[in-house]
């Protein structure tokens, strides 16, 4: 009896052995499977916040599930690099926090609109050659652009050496018209840092127009399913570009000149200087329309 007695607890020990082993082994196991899974899930969070710069690949793993996993990760991180190269993301996050991803569809809105466009472009590229002009280009939409991102404003669209932008779209900005103001005012400001530094080195310096108007607008997302816009439409856009061309008739000398439409100039709000231009025909109107200078 008691040889039966001892045995069986020989065999406890063993079986609690085997037992506290498979335990060790399971939580070894586990730390080790947890650690990729993490990456991978601050991948996808980050992925969700389309922060991609500056992530490093996914490492390699043993396990070929999770390999395969954090290989995907890689490729589509790559992928959506591209694609950030070519969308706006201030205007894809913007999307995604206000309506988490659905259609925005297409809304009527009242909308500050601003056109920028470098005076004599064309003159200026036909002695450049076609590297330069891309080095011209970017500098210039990385000027304008960072400006205008600064100041909460969505770009629509370059067109040329055009850029396109509006404000209190996606997300209504009670302040449109003083944002869209602080933002060609940080243009001219920084045009002529850039200007001097150009200067210094020989070269000519760029001149810029900027046309801003306040108006009703359709924006939303326009275009069929293969190719889709988010953008804004309407007499407001072509008043807004129609001012910024009136720019050609107002001042040859200055970096930047800045006209507005009385409704911008109404909706800045806090005091600004401005010269009125008088009643101006703007071309493809029938009345004239009162336009401001920004001093």
């Amino acid at each position: 009896m008691g040889h039966e007695v001892q045995r069986y607890w020989y065999m406890a020990g063993i079986g609690v052995g085997v037992l506290a082993i498979s335990i060790i082994v399971t939580v070894m196991l586990g730390r080790r499977l947890a650690r990729p899974i993490r990456e991978i899930s601050n991948y996808a969070a980050r992925i969700r916040d389309l922060k991609l710069d500056d992530m490093p690949p996914l490492p390699r793993n043993r396990v070929r599930e999770l390999d395969d996993a954090a290989g995907a990760f890689n490729a589509m991180v790559g992928a959506l690099r591209w694609f950030q190269t070519y969308i706006p993301r201030a205007l894809v996050d913007r999307l995604l926090k206000m309506q988490g991803g659905h259609d925005a569809g297409t809304d009527e809105r009242l909308l500050t609109v601003m056109f920028t466009d470098i005076v004599g472009f064309s003159t200026l590229a036909e002695h450049m050659s076609a590297q330069d002009v891309a080095v011209l280009l970017n500098e210039h939409f990385a000027l304008v652009g960072g400006s205008i991102e600064r100041h909460d404003g969505t770009i629509d669209k370059y067109i040329g050496d055009c850029v396109m932008s509006f404000w209190s779209a996606p997300v209504e900005q009670h302040d449109h018209a003083r944002r869209a103001y602080l933002a060609a005012k940080e243009i001219e400001l920084r045009m002529g840092d850039y200007n001097e530094q150009r200067v210094s080195c020989g070269l000519q310096p760029i001149r810029m127009r900027i046309g801003i108007h306040t108006g009703k607008v359709v924006v939303g997302n326009i275009g069929f399913e293969g190719r889709i816009n988010y953008t804004a439409v309407g007499d407001a856009v072509n008043v807004a570009q129609r001012i910024e061309q009136a720019g050609k008739d107002v001042d040859g000398e200055s970096d930047v000149v800045i006209l507005v439409s009385g409704d911008t100039l109404e909706g800045i709000g806090e005091e600004v200087t401005a010269a009125g231009l008088g009643r101006i025909q703007l071309r493809g109107r029938e009345e004239p329309m009162a336009v401001y200078r920004l001093m």
